[in-house]
């Protein structure tokens, strides 16, 4: 379905980058860009890093885009990114975040506490599979 196609482009960028190690430390819905075609692209990597061990301290970022495990134990490794990416493709299907709270501070809470919002109907079969998957990598 042509409706993917953006997510798939967007997991492939990330595999990408993965395969030479480096992790895109402040991904976000402004850093996705969709070009004249609907092609998919991620930005902003000026603060993309090189992984040294399999975990990198966090650096700038966007709060609410954050994983779990940035939060908690202040590091970022690749499946920081497929968290953020999945919260990202949750958001473009639904317009709210999965994790909304009343304001920031309860979003972040809400992340930390893994207290997801229900998903509405529409997102069901091999999407929401691979959508659940993608948030409990961490």
């Amino acid at each position: 379905m042509m409706c993917f196609r953006p997510f798939y482009q967007m997991l492939s960028a990330l595999a990408y980058l993965h395969s030479l190690g480096i992790v895109h430390s402040n991904l976000k819905p402004e850093n996705i860009l969709l070009d004249e075609n609907g092609n998919a692209k991620i930005g902003d990597y000026g603060i993309a890093q090189k992984m040294i061990n399999k975990q990198t301290l966090k650096q700038a970022r966007t709060e609410v885009y954050a994983a779990p495990e940035v939060h908690s134990q202040n590091k970022m490794i690749f499946a920081s990114n497929i968290w953020t990416l999945a919260v990202i493709i949750i958001e473009m299907l639904t317009g709210v975040h999965p994790f909304a709270g009343r304001n920031q501070y309860e979003t972040v809470e809400n992340i930390t506490k893994g207290k997801m919002i229900s998903l509405p109907q529409f997102i069901q079969g091999e999407l929401k599979d691979m959508l659940m998957n993608m948030l409990n990598m961490v």
